[in-house]
């Protein structure tokens, strides 16, 4: 972006409904048509503006030549929203009317399109007792995307690389998988690695205060009653064979009981000991229970109360007697939209909190055993029989588990 300076005609005092895009030093305004959107589930928050005007109009479009590629900085209300790129410039003319339409994504958008890879186009790595705030540093380093960190990042990784055509995302999405950590992006643009919600009191949404709309779904069909994660450890000279291939954890339910048993099994991405096993099942879970209960709120305007933009990853209380809810609940995407018709508002996709809570409880599993019940030997480890579900998951030769 440039550095010139700002003039004080581009710098008008922001109203709590004003859009404004900063952009190759120049201030853009009065756009008819807003949608900005941020998710804990999407790396990138993404913007689509429009402004169309009269043909006989004033012909501000005329002068408005933002192209794809440009850097570009958008604030609601006077408060940055999204730091990112323009990918997409649309524009049109008829004989009543002419308009421009721009979208685009935040700075962390290049981590979901870029490969992994050296500058000889080897993938990235290995990244040997590499912690992994340190591993998502030095792949996100060249293209200047900052990293924030909330939550305990845990031990580093014994040995890892990336996996051939795996990009930036792939990678750190698979290794924050382990550690029970969710990608986001912020309003700075900036990549959030976050095993928890950020510290802050909750919002009220109240039925018939301050909600204009609202929908809510119970929703059991995907939850698994126990989730069992099997892997191995990397073997190194002190432990080989059984003591680092069977490796499990086990998280059980912790929402609404299902009618029925209904187990689920998944294997770990990538070696990992028993905590990353735990860390593993315990997301897993936390993330189903948390999509047992969603919710889709409309607020008037873009602010909330205090006069803060409404903000992934922060709790609110929703109280709502006709969904049925009265509880917390997380802000997993948010929707800031401005038009002729909707007026200003934001959609807010809520779920329970659980999803960050990482808390579910988790059974470990028992050490494995030789026939007289001692526990192998680490070096004698590959002539014990094992004939458990993860040894016949990791090993094709294993013996087949028998009912």
């Amino acid at each position: 972006m440039s550095n010139a300076p700002l003039t004080p005609a581009m710098m008008p005092t922001a109203g709590r409904d004003l859009c404004q895009v900063f952009c190759n030093g120049r201030i853009f305004e009065g756009w008819t048509d807003i949608a900005v959107t941020r998710s804990v589930q999407d790396m990138a928050g993404r913007f689509r503006l429009a402004i169309t005007e009269p043909t006989n109009g004033a012909g501000k479009v005329l002068g408005w030549q933002i192209r794809p590629g440009d850097p570009i900085r958008v604030k609601l209300g006077g408060m940055q929203v999204l730091d990112g790129f323009v990918d997409v410039r649309q524009a049109g003319y008829d004989a009543e009317s002419h308009g421009v339409e721009i979208q685009g994504r935040s700075k962390t958008a290049a981590a979901i399109e870029a490969a992994a890879v050296t500058e000889e186009g080897a993938p990235a790595g290995p990244f040997t007792d590499y912690t992994l705030d340190e591993i998502a540093r030095s792949l996100l380093a060249p293209y200047e995307i900052g990293l924030k960190v909330i939550g305990d990042l845990g031990a580093p990784f014994a040995n890892v690389s990336a996996q051939v055509g795996e990009s930036v995302f792939e990678v750190l999405e698979r290794l924050a998988r382990l550690r029970g950590f969710h990608l986001y992006d912020n309003a700075q643009g900036e990549l959030v690695l976050a095993s928890k919600t950020e510290d802050s009191a909750p919002i009220g949404l109240v039925e018939g205060v301050n909600i204009l709309a609202a929908t809510a779904t119970i929703d059991l069909s995907q939850t698994p009653s126990e989730l069992f994660v099997f892997g191995q450890a990397a073997g190194d000279d002190e432990a080989s064979g059984a003591a680092v291939a069977n490796q499990k954890a086990v998280a059980k339910n912790s929402g609404m009981p299902l009618p029925v048993p209904r187990p689920k099994v998944i294997v770990l991405e990538a070696p990992g000991d028993q905590e990353d096993m735990k860390a593993r099942a315990n997301r897993e879970m936390a993330e189903a229970a948390a999509a047992q209960t969603t919710a889709q709120v409309t607020v008037q305007g873009w602010l909330t109360g205090d006069g803060a933009l409404w903000a992934v990853g922060t709790t609110v209380k929703l109280t709502s007697p006709m969904l049925l809810v009265d509880r917390d609940m997380l802000i997993a995407a948010v929707e800031f939209l401005q038009s002729d018709g909707s007026g200003t508002v934001t959609n807010l996709d809520l779920m329970t909190p659980e999803a960050f809570a990482l808390s579910a409880p988790a059974a470990d599993a028992p050490t494995p055993e030789t026939e007289d019940g001692s526990e192998p030997d680490a070096t004698e480890g590959d002539d014990v029989e094992d004939t458990s579900l993860s040894a016949a998951l990791w090993n094709p030769r294993a013996p087949e588990t028998t009912a």
